[in-house]
């Protein structure tokens, strides 16, 4: 009976996480490019929206993983995996209220993004492929 609970909630999870990503998507509207900013703005929705494919990914992980968390996730750690997942969301949605400057801002909260992005794919492989 467990092994059924278990699966159902794997499910309930990749049933979640699916939906956020098609409700983003949806919000981000990622084919839809900016006159004079097109890429700039191609650049800040992909890179966002990879961003969250592997964060999801990596919170799916955690919550099925059998290895001892608290060995990993220090003071530190912790800290900076609470802005990986604050910091992106945060850029995405303010991103409208700059006018001046905007294609600078898409380029930094990019390449913010895939730093970020770098620190979860180096943080998942830490956790559970080198053990």
């Amino acid at each position: 009976m467990s092994n059924f609970f278990q699966v159902f909630m794997r499910l309930v999870a990749i049933t979640g996480f699916t939906f956020i990503f098609i409700l983003v998507s949806i919000w981000l509207e990622p084919s839809k490019m900016h006159k004079h900013r097109k890429v700039s703005t191609a650049f800040l929705k992909y890179t966002y929206l990879i961003y969250l494919v592997s964060f999801l990914g990596f919170i799916y992980f955690l919550l099925f993983t059998k290895i001892e968390l608290h060995d990993y996730f220090d003071i530190f750690n912790y800290s900076l995996f609470v802005l990986s997942a604050l910091i992106p969301t945060i850029t995405i949605l303010i991103r409208r209220k700059f006018h001046l400057g905007r294609t600078f801002y898409n380029l930094v909260i990019g390449f913010l993004n895939l730093g970020i992005l770098i620190f979860i794919l180096h943080f998942f492989y830490k956790l559970f492929i080198s053990d």
